[in-house]
Formats: structure tokens, sequence, C-alpha cells
């Protein structure tokens, strides 16, 4: 993660573990990207981890998980193919999601290119 963060999409600032180095259950990292225009600041927790499958995060702070339950990297092998499928899961209502309709397609504008550029990233390894 931390050698191939700013490499994986180039609104990505910076990335540091803050408990536990490694992709684990448990372990906390932080990280700063630039999305729909605005610089953000995110710590986030591993909450589920499969090996080379799956990948479950969730912010450490409590409030914002009431709205951001959690974000997830899952790939999925069909017949000789592998499809990675990301997901972020918002919890607001109808009304609140089209005032935000603009930021939400920005942010799934995002995560497609991220998963573009991970195909990339992990295709060179």
């Amino acid at each position: 993660m931390e050698s191939n963060y700013t490499r994986w999409h180039p609104d990505h600032i910076c990335f540091e573990w803050r408990k536990g180095p490694g992709v684990a259950r448990g372990n906390v990292f932080y990280f700063e990207e630039t999305i729909t225009g605005e610089h953000q600041k995110k710590e986030v927790a591993f909450t589920d981890v499969i090996p080379d499958r799956y990948l479950e995060f969730a912010p450490t702070n409590g409030f914002f998980r009431l709205f951001l339950p959690r974000i997830s990297f899952e790939m999925k092998q069909i017949g000789s193919k592998t499809e990675l499928v990301a997901q972020v899961v918002i919890r607001m209502g109808p009304i609140a999601a089209w005032f935000h309709k603009q930021q939400i397609a920005l942010v799934r504008q995002h995560m497609c290119e991220e998963g573009e550029n991970l195909k990339k990233l992990v295709e060179a390894a």
C-alpha cells in the first residue's frame, strides 16, 4: 500500500500506517486524497481481509462510520478473467443523494479510475 498509493491514482497525496504495518484485519492507516475538488484526510481500519481476494475498511471515527460504514475492493474470478469490484457504502436519504448527485458521480469516477490503475499495477508486478 505505502509504496504504490501515490502511483495508484494521481489524486492520491500521501499514505501512512497508524497501527500495524500491512494489510490485516484491525490495522489502521491514514491517507490523503483529492476527490470532488476537496482535499480529504481519512483514517480507516481494515475490517475484513481475504488475501488476494477482498479488502474492506471503514473510518475509525464512529460518527463518520454512521454515514460511511465501509469501503471494499473485491477481486472476482470469472472464467479466466479477474474482475475488480469497488464499493463505497454511503448512508443517506433520497433528498441528500439528489442534493449530492454530482459529488457521488465524481466519487464513482474516481473509483473507476482506481480500478483501472490498480489493474495496471497488479499486472506490472
